[in-house]
This record gives C-alpha cells, sequence and structure tokens, in this order.
C-alpha cells in the first residue's frame, strides 16, 4: 500500500492494508491531510503543521517492522504530544497482517505497551475505579494533551485535545487501564508499564539512537484542490493517553483516489 502526498509528491509505503482513517500526514513534508466520504469521491482537507522538524527522541521509521510477544507489527502513526502540565508523549501504533492494532507509549520516566479495551469487558465502579479480570484499578492522575508533531495514518481529529485518565492496578502498578475523551466519544485502553530497556530491544531494529542516549499495491494519491492553511495542528482508533500519551490528529479541498 502507498500513499503519495500531492504536496511534495512523497510516496510512502506500508508493508499493511490500513483500512478506516480519518487522516494522513506526511513525513516529508508535513502537510495533514483528513479523509471526508463525498459524492463524487472522498475529499481531503489539508493542514500544515506548526513544526517541521522531527523530534530526536522518536525511535521507528514509518511501516518499520517491530515484534512484542512474537507477533510482527509494521509502524503507521507517530504521534507526539504535550499536556497542560508540560509533559510530553511519544506514540506509536503498529499494525499487524492480520489487522490486529498494538500502541506503544514514552515519556517522562515511562516506557508503555497497550491494547484496545472493549467497555464490555470491564466495569466502571465510580468516576474513580474500575474492576477488570477480578482486579481493582484505582484513580492515578488524569491530564489533558494536544498533539504537536504527527507522521502517517491518524483515525482522529489532531485539532482537538484529548483529555486522559490513568486508573493504576491496586495490587500490582505495572499493570494500568487509560480512559480517553476523543472527539467527543470515550475510549478505554489495557497497559502494561515496561522497562527502558525493554522498550528499547523493541525498537531495537530502528537506525535511530534509542532512549538511553503481505503487500498492497494500491497507490493513494491527495491531488490539492484548494490552498493549505496552518493548523495545530479505528477501527480502535490512534490514540492515546497521559501517563501513556493522549492521542489524536485540518481547509482545503483535494480528492482522494485510489488507482
Amino acid at each position: 500500500m502507498n500513499v503519495v502526498c500531492s504536496k511534495c509528491n512523497h510516496s510512502h509505503h506500508f508493508d499493511v492494508e490500513v483500512v478506516d482513517y480519518t487522516g494522513f500526514s506526511c513525513e516529508a513534508c508535513f502537510s495533514y491531510f483528513t479523509v471526508s466520504p463525498g459524492s463524487d469521491g472522498s475529499l481531503i482537507q489539508e493542514f500544515v503543521h506548526i513544526n517541521t522538524q522531527r523530534p530526536s527522541n522518536i525511535l521507528p521509521k514509518l511501516n518499520e517492522l517491530v515484534s512484542f510477544e512474537g507477533i510482527n507489527y509494521r509502524i503507521i502513526s507517530v504521534i507526539v504530544r504535550k499536556s497542560k502540565s508540560n509533559d510530553l508523549s511519544t506514540e506509536y501504533v503498529g499494525l499487524s497482517t492480520k489487522d490486529e492494532y498494538i500502541y506503544f507509549s514514552h515519556g517522562n520516566g515511562y516506557y508503555c505497551v497497550l491494547d484496545y479495551l472493549d467497555e464490555t469487558d470491564f466495569t466502571k465502579t465510580t468516576n474513580h475505579s474500575i474492576l477488570y479480570e477480578d482486579e481493582e484499578y484505582i484513580f492515578d492522575e488524569s491530564d489533558i494533551s494536544d498533539t504537536i508533531y504527527a507522521e502517517g495514518f491518524v483515525y482522529e481529529d489532531i485539532r482537538n485535545s484529548v483529555k486522559a485518565i490513568t486508573y493504576e492496578n491496586r495490587d500490582d502498578e505495572d499493570f494500568f487501564i487509560s480512559e480517553e475523551l476523543i472527539d467527543n466519544k470515550v475510549e478505554f485502553y489495557d497497559g502494561k508499564y515496561l522497562g527502558m530497556s525493554d522498550f528499547n530491544r523493541i525498537f531495537s531494529k530502528s537506525s535511530h539512537t534509542d532512549l538511553t542516549t503481505s503487500t498492497y499495491s494500491d497507490s493513494l494519491h491527495f491531488s490539492n484542490l484548494g490552498n493549505s492553511i496552518s493548523s495545530a495542528f479505528n477501527p480502535n482508533r490512534i490514540s492515546q493517553f497521559i501517563k501513556i500519551g493522549a492521542g489524536a490528529f485540518g481547509i482545503c479541498f483535494i480528492v482522494f483516489f485510489i488507482g
């Protein structure tokens, strides 16, 4: 699967097929496109990121192959957020050839991996407690974050802030649940904290410095029909969290072709 940016003609290749996304951010020129349905095909709105330089702490590149617990994933999204308390979080979304999603995040003193959690799998007893698999998760902290940098596919409007609440496992602080308010919808994620060395090993084949210091031929072309403007800037959706990150992904029209 290839995504071609109409602004700079940079081609992004992915060894997985990505569907149901609502936007895409070019890794070369930082243009951001949102996808919306139209009567004559899909319409795209173009935005330009505030940041025009890739943050140095990003570990993988788009489409990079990473493995976790015996499953291989391709990185399809990179998102950097800044919370109201000025903490930065960097998040990566991985997708397997079997359409399995995984979420990685690291920030100030934490490294974690997350999975989407269906609301039917747990009970929210109060605003401060969640029961999941016979374990109690209690309120830890909350914050609001804004996207300051992104690459690849997105599943939400990155202009919007994301409110996230972290619930910590009462008996084992390595496990947590993240509750996120994204685009006026609430989503939950089941998370586990990792050690820095374990987290780095996931991205050990990356060409970037670590934190201590099947193919689809579809080509997605974004053809610009208007002038770009500046903007602040999932199936299971791309998002993330306070402690975990918190997440998301602007106005001129362009046409979206598959060919």
